[in-house]
């Protein structure tokens, strides 16, 4: 290698030193960036603090700098308890009434046939019409006893309650004599089971009776299955108002 080689050399790598200058400053400028983006607001505060001050003292016209907002802070929902609603004295009555119903009916004749429902301030105590009565007829059958019977047991033991009854028929049309409808069909049921509690002894006075025939139905009259659960006698039971 000559002397002017040796001379030339130095001049030929200047360009090494600009680009290890070049990846200084942007090594520097990546940190610079990092540090700003995880700078902690209160850190930020102080420094703010700093240069305005410097700057007043400097007789400066004050920057308006917006400050980073803080995320609000996430509210927890207030967890409510369930509130359970306790029982009136008459709910906590009928529900010691249907207890006893159901023991006295506890056998498989006669469960299948007796419907047990309480709602708010009512007892309804649903019997199937053919447990009671034989087709178009308002003479209680043999099987209409102990069921009656059980009934009459409840009503003695509750004197507090009065008894709406009510007859209720399907929709098919009965024409006769003595029915020439529905309508006097499900009355004159509903009346021939009053008049068994009022031999029973029972009061008149807690008793009614209402004939609905086949306009409150329980389930469609499409299905002799479905008619034969609207041919119903149900007693509603409230206590009496004082």
């Amino acid at each position: 290698m000559s002397k002017r080689d040796l001379l030339e050399e130095p001049e030929e790598m200047g360009w090494l030193a600009t680009y290890a200058d070049l990846m200084s400053l942007l090594l520097v400028f990546f940190i610079l960036l990092f540090s700003i983006s995880t700078i902690k607001i209160e850190k930020f505060k102080e420094i703010f603090t700093s240069v305005r001050f410097s700057l007043n003292t400097m007789g400066t016209t004050n920057a308006i700098i917006e400050l980073p907002h803080e995320a609000p802070t996430e509210r927890k929902p207030i967890q409510k308890e369930d509130v359970v609603v306790p029982e009136t004295k008459t709910q906590s009555e009928l529900t010691v009434m249907a207890q006893e119903l159901e023991q006295m009916i506890d056998t498989p004749m006669l469960s299948k046939e007796v419907q047990i429902i309480q709602k708010d301030d009512r007892l309804y105590i649903r019997v199937n019409g053919q447990a009671l009565f034989d087709p178009a007829s308002t003479d209680l059958s043999y099987e209409a006893e102990p069921i009656l019977q059980a009934l009459t047991k409840l009503f003695k033991g509750h004197p507090e309650f009065e008894v709406n009854i009510q007859g209720h028929t399907d929709n098919q049309p009965i024409y006769t004599e003595q029915y020439p409808s529905n309508w006097e069909l499900s009355a004159v049921r509903a009346t021939t089971v009053l008049r068994y509690f009022l031999l029973e002894g029972l009061p008149g006075n807690r008793f009614s009776a209402t004939g609905y025939a086949d306009s409150k139905p329980i389930t469609s009259n499409t299905t002799a299955d479905g008619r034969a659960q609207n041919r119903r006698v149900e007693f509603v039971l409230e206590r009496i108002k004082s």
